[in-house]
């Protein structure tokens, strides 16, 4: 009897254990009843608020910025492209035939410097031109000498004066033909100040006419280059200006000291600024445009001659505040931006504000606020990753729970 009172007594016990356990699994989880106190329950998001673990911003790189003030309307649309003055544009020739050799490592793009030796050019010709220019140096020294003694013999007999003049009309010559072997040796580059026998060269240096950028290279060691033939073009890039083209029915909104804005087909990110310096007094009736000739003023973009750009010439200096598009994002047809309000160890949380986006251009939006934003958050507005946010936010998880 006592024996089966001690299991009943162990029975009752754990259906009590059991009973507590059930009840006990519930607490902390049973969120809707209100009977207990969750010991470390977080509190809830805000449905205007969207919290990112540290990690999850780092990963989809957050940029965060303020307002970029920009021009947005009235504006001549144009397009064009960047150029430079033919005065900016050089070429290399060769100034007599010969072959090409010890050519340097230049290619397109490379920098060069007025002066910079290119290439040698080597021709059998240039050293008989260096020994007849010395030929008729030496001749000239003796006609010199027999001028001046058939001179002094004229003066003493008459009929010595036939001679002297006979002298004199050779040197005369000579004189014109060492000018003459003179200036070619100077034309290809070799200094006759200092020739002699004894530094007769058979090659002559080709250097760089002006300073620039190599855009063209059409020779290679070895080959025969005739002068007619363009080896290398160097184009000075410190003048570049944009040539844009206007439509006739635009051209009387445009005048000359208009601010404009371009931007280069290759990376239309970039904006750069100008102004506008020439109008052709031409009108190209096929096309029905005007060309325009535009100084850039500020940075400048890397000059590609001939690169595509578009421009906008502006008609007044209005300027608003502007996002790039990526900070804005709609939804239930209303548009938003994000700030981030604060930052904490272990998360950080963006304010979603509505807005009403006025005007888009570029890339770019202007944007009027139709909430408040916090205080201090001008420069930390989300420039990049609005979509994303508001894809947090419609999780059907993140209004109860931080994102993972």
């Amino acid at each position: 009897m006592k024996y089966i009172s001690k299991i009943f007594i162990l029975t009752i016990f754990a259906a009590f254990a059991s009973c507590k356990s059930e009840v006990d699994s519930h607490t902390g989880h049973d969120h809707g009843e209100g009977q207990h106190e969750p010991h470390e329950e977080e509190a809830e998001i805000p449905e205007n608020e969207v919290h990112l673990s540290n990690t999850q911003v780092k990963t989809i790189g957050v940029e965060l910025g303020g307002f970029t003030v920009r021009k947005m309307s009235d504006f001549i649309t144009a397009t064009g492209s960047l150029s430079v003055p033919p005065s900016s544009v050089s070429s290399v020739h060769v100034p007599e035939g010969g072959f090409i050799r010890n050519l340097k490592k230049y290619i397109v793009g490379s920098k060069i410097v007025k002066g910079a030796v290119i290439a040698t050019l080597e021709h059998p010709s240039f050293i008989q031109k260096q020994q007849d220019f010395l030929e008729l140096q030496s001749e000239m020294i003796y006609l010199n000498q027999e001028m001046q003694r058939q001179k002094t013999l004229s003066e003493a007999n008459a009929s010595a004066l036939k001679n002297y003049q006979k002298i004199q009309s050779e040197y005369s010559v000579k004189q014109i033909q060492m000018k003459g072997t003179q200036q070619y040796l100077n034309y290809l580059g070799i200094n006759t100040e200092n020739l002699n026998s004894g530094n007769i060269t058979k090659q002559v240096y080709l250097t760089s006419p002006s300073s620039g950028y190599v855009s063209a290279v059409n020779f290679h060691n070895g080959m025969f280059a005739q002068p007619e033939m363009e080896l290398m073009q160097i184009v000075n890039d410190a003048h570049t200006h944009v040539e844009l083209d206007i439509f006739e029915k635009d051209i009387y909104r445009v005048k000359i000291g208009q601010k404009m804005t371009f931007s280069v087909a290759s990376n239309p990110s970039e904006t750069y600024e100008g102004k506008v310096y020439l109008i052709s007094p031409t009108f190209e009736s096929d096309k029905k445009i005007v060309h325009i000739h535009g100084h850039i003023e500020g940075k400048k973009p890397s000059f590609i001659q001939g690169a595509f750009v578009n421009a906008q010439i502006w008609e007044n200096e209005v300027t608003v505040p502007c996002l790039p598009e990526k900070a804005v994002v709609i939804a239930d047809n209303v548009s938003y931006i994000f700030v981030q309000k604060q930052k904490a160890p272990s998360e950080i949380q963006y304010l979603r504000i509505p807005v009403q986006v006025k005007q888009k251009k570029d890339g770019w939006v202007s944007v009027n606020l139709m909430e408040q934003m916090p205080t201090n958050s001008t420069d930390k507005i989300v420039l990049n990753q609005a979509f994303y946010l508001i894809a947090e936010m419609n999780k059907g998880t993140t209004s109860h729970s931080h994102a993972h």
